[in-house]
């Protein structure tokens, strides 16, 4: 039987009490360093990367296709596919953060540079990407060439976030689900950095997966799979509530809030049947690697896209800026956030909204 039709009936066959092992792993969460991936440091954070990132671009290939981007895309019409989607996605963020021509952008966790490459090919930004992949860095570099005539700029570096440079300032910075895998105990250390790099006026944009309020023994079954084997030292278990809470204690003001969780279902399905049609033809990718991994991610791709059909796991767009308390920063600005992002150029010329 096909996986995800499998898991559809899976009340019928799967039994979601604690086992032996579950508790093992949930002991050892108690411990920094060993299971726990609250507190980390750099050398941690790169193995973590490294570990599931590395594993090779053919193998993310297999099930992203060909925008690359690990993340959830956004569908607008019945007929957007898994290009489009993720176009729609990056239209999105480079709207939140307002970026215009000649913006310095910053993306955190790049991945494989889709949305670096987008902002510097759309929207003329000096368009800067960071990540700890190598793999990732050097798909990026080959797949985002200077583009003749065009005035902004594209580079990627592999470095930890922590360690740009504080004199280094952007118009906009985005993270989109990479402060997952920061560590909750790192959170505050995580927003300081953002709030050093980016300039008085300007906007970060954050998209996280996370974890509804008030779970079943569902959403604890699959957050513990995902956890253990899919992404070990990520935390993608924190509820809505605890992101805003963290950055408004940084000092930065929440401008809008979107869920996404459906759009990431609607994603992962795209994954699920992009990965059937390359396991064993297109790529091949199951004559490549292990069996026990492919199995494993054939059993990832179509339990996540349930879960976050049913609400266990979710995502949010995020964007803020700074408070600054000088009243420098012109609120009008907001009015791209908050609602249909084709109204708010007219919206933002009504004299109600401009700042006296």
């Amino acid at each position: 039987m096909d996986v995800l039709e499998a898991l559809e009936n899976m009340d019928d066959f799967l039994c979601y009490m604690p086992s032996w092992g579950i508790l093992k792993f949930l002991i050892l969460q108690l411990f920094p360093n060993i299971g726990n991936s609250s507190v980390k440091d750099k050398k941690t954070t790169k193995r973590e990367i490294a570990e599931h990132y590395n594993r090779g671009n053919d193998f993310f290939r297999s099930f992203l296709g060909k925008p690359m981007v690990y993340t959830s895309a956004v569908f607008e019409k019945d007929s957007d596919d898994l290009v489009s989607a993720q176009d729609n996605k990056m239209r999105k963020i480079c709207e939140k953060v307002r970026l215009q021509p000649g913006d310095r952008f910053l993306d955190i966790g790049c991945g494989w540079g889709t949305l670096t490459g987008y902002a510097y090919r759309n929207f003329n930004a000096d368009a800067k990407g960071v990540t700890l992949s190598e793999e990732g860095a050097k798909y990026s570099r080959e797949n985002n060439p200077v583009v003749p005539g065009n005035t902004g700029k594209i580079d990627f570096l592999v470095t930890d976030y922590r360690d740009i440079p504080d004199e280094e300032k952007f118009n906009a910075i985005s993270s989109v689900e990479m402060a997952e895998h920061v560590g909750l105990n790192n959170f505050q250390i995580y927003l300081d950095k953002v709030k050093r790099n980016l300039v008085d006026d300007g906007a970060f944009y954050m998209q996280v997966a996370g974890f509804r309020k008030g779970a079943d023994w569902k959403d604890m079954a699959w957050a513990l799979f995902m956890g253990e084997y899919i992404f070990p030292g990520a935390d993608a278990s924190t509820p809505l509530n605890w992101y805003i809470r963290e950055l408004e204690q940084a000092g930065m003001e929440v401008e809008s809030i979107e869920n996404v969780g459906i759009h990431y279902s609607l994603t992962l399905n795209e994954w699920y049947k992009e990965w059937k049609r390359n396991e064993f033809e297109g790529l091949k990718i199951g004559e490549k690697y292990p069996g026990a991994l492919c199995r494993l991610w054939r059993l990832f791709l179509a339990w996540s896209t349930l879960a976050s059909r049913r609400g266990s796991a979710t995502c949010w767009m995020i964007s803020s800026h700074k408070v600054t308390f000088n009243d420098d920063f012109d609120r009008s600005k907001m009015i791209k956030n908050q609602g249909n992002s084709d109204k708010w150029t007219e919206a933002a010329k009504f004299p109600r909204f401009r700042k006296k």
